[in-house]
Parts: structure tokens; C-alpha cells; sequence
């Protein structure tokens, strides 16, 4: 398999072009580090490399009569890579804290209709102890002005009696005078008869 060249390839085999050619006049540097002769008052252009499509980022060129290190370029595919595998992270990352936003939501509002649920069967407690307890006054409040009722009947029973039993002996006291006055008069009658 072919693959083109990286920008590293590219310099090296254009230092070997020069090797094999001899110092030209398009400004590279031959392989002694030594800068090409140039006629005077002209500046030495920049080579840029053959493949430049195939790398990504800046193109830094050292200064003529250096001998600097060719810098090694992100290849375009590589660099696309890690961006797309960046912004899938991302990606991830956005919709794990959306999804522990709404986890979080959801918990927050079973906690509230749990709480809200519970306060109602406590509301459903003390309103059933409150009618309970409501019903054993009621039911004592009840009992008792029976058994005041019950005294009350009790007493008049005994009053009416003691009553009753004052209108027999007076009634006894006459019934007694009387038959008295009927025997008196019985032995009047009598002792005029003889």
C-alpha cells in the first residue's frame, strides 16, 4: 500500500534531492547546514512542502542557516478522530447529566408525593383518633345523664312513695276515726233501745 508522505518524509527526501542535485536557489538548506549562495539584494524564498493537504496546523520554517528538526504533524484523519472522539465524550458527558438531572427530578418528586402520601395518612390517623375519641365522650356524655336520668326516677319513685305512703296513713287515721265514730254511734243506738 501506497500512502502519500507526511510532511517529515517530504523534507527528508528533499534534503536527499539536494544531496544528489547540489545546493539550488530555492532557499533550502543543504545537508552541510550551510545557505545557498544568492545574488545580492534578493531573499530566499520559503519551500513549502509537496504535501501540505495531509497536515494539519501551522507550517513553521526554521531560519535559513539553521539545521532545525523536522516537527511532527497530526495527520488530518488522526486529528478528526480525536476531535469526533472529544465531541462524543461530550456528547456522553451532556446526556449522562441530563439523564442524572432527571434522575434526580424524578427521585426529588416520588420524595414529595411519598412525604405529601404520608402526610395524608397521618392527617387520616389523627382524624380517625379525633372521631374516635368524639364518639367515647359522646357515649360517656351519654351514659351519664342516663344514670342521672336512672336518679333522677329513682328519687321520684321514693318521694312519690314517701308521698303515697303519707296519704295511706292519713287515709288509714281517718278510716280508723271513722270506724271509731260507727261504733260509738252503734252503742248509742243501742243502749236507747233498751
Amino acid at each position: 500500500m501506497n500512502y502519500p508522505p507526511t510532511q517529515a518524509t517530504a523534507l527528508q527526501q528533499g534534503r536527499q534531492d539536494q544531496v544528489d542535485r547540489g545546493p539550488s536557489i530555492t532557499g533550502q538548506v543543504s545537508s552541510l547546514g550551510t545557505p545557498p549562495k544568492l545574488p545580492a539584494g534578493s531573499t530566499p524564498p520559503y519551500r513549502q512542502s509537496d504535501h501540505t493537504s495531509n497536515v494539519v496546523g501551522p507550517q513553521q520554517h526554521q531560519p535559513l542557516g539553521t539545521r532545525g528538526q523536522p516537527q511532527a504533524m497530526i495527520p488530518v484523519r488522526r486529528q478528526t478522530q480525536h476531535h469526533l472522539l472529544r465531541s462524543q465524550k461530550q456528547q456522553h458527558s451532556l446526556q449522562y447529566q441530563n439523564r442524572v438531572a432527571q434522575l434526580k427530578a424524578e427521585l426529588e418528586q416520588q420524595e414529595r408525593l411519598s412525604q405529601s402520601e404520608s402526610k395524608q395518612e397521618v392527617l387520616n390517623e389523627v382524624q380517625m383518633m379525633l372521631q374516635q375519641f368524639q364518639q367515647q365522650i359522646e357515649q360517656k356524655a351519654l351514659h351519664q345523664v342516663q344514670q342521672q336520668i336512672n336518679l333522677w326516677a329513682q328519687i321520684a319513685q321514693v318521694t312519690q312513695i314517701q308521698s303515697q305512703g303519707a296519704l295511706i296513713e292519713s287515709l288509714t287515721t281517718s278510716l280508723d276515726s271513722a270506724q271509731r265514730r260507727i261504733r260509738e254511734l252503734e252503742g248509742e243506738a243501742t243502749q236507747e233501745e233498751k
